[in-house]
């Protein structure tokens, strides 16, 4: 379910097809074990953003915006198979 969640959101635009490691980073975030939703928010961040910073320095800074995009993308996936309605 959390590969197929990230491959909807690759499909439909919410998180860019040509970040490196994109789907892989997010499908571990999707698979870690949080105590709360707010750590599942905040630790599910960092799988998007932090990789880049310590790994694509270049594509950090010059696709910032994509990488805040899958930032925010990741914990909402992460949320609404968590914490469903």
């Amino acid at each position: 379910m959390r590969a197929r969640a990230m491959d909807k959101a690759l499909a439909v635009g919410d998180i860019a097809v040509t970040l490196p490691c994109v789907k892989k980073k997010g499908v571990e975030a999707q698979k870690a074990t949080y105590n709360s939703n707010e750590e599942a928010i905040e630790k599910s961040r960092d799988p998007s953003s932090g990789f880049y910073q310590k790994n694509y320095l270049d594509i950090c800074t010059e696709r910032s915006r994509e990488i805040g995009q899958a930032a925010q993308a990741v914990p909402a996936i992460h949320n609404r198979n968590a914490f469903p309605d």
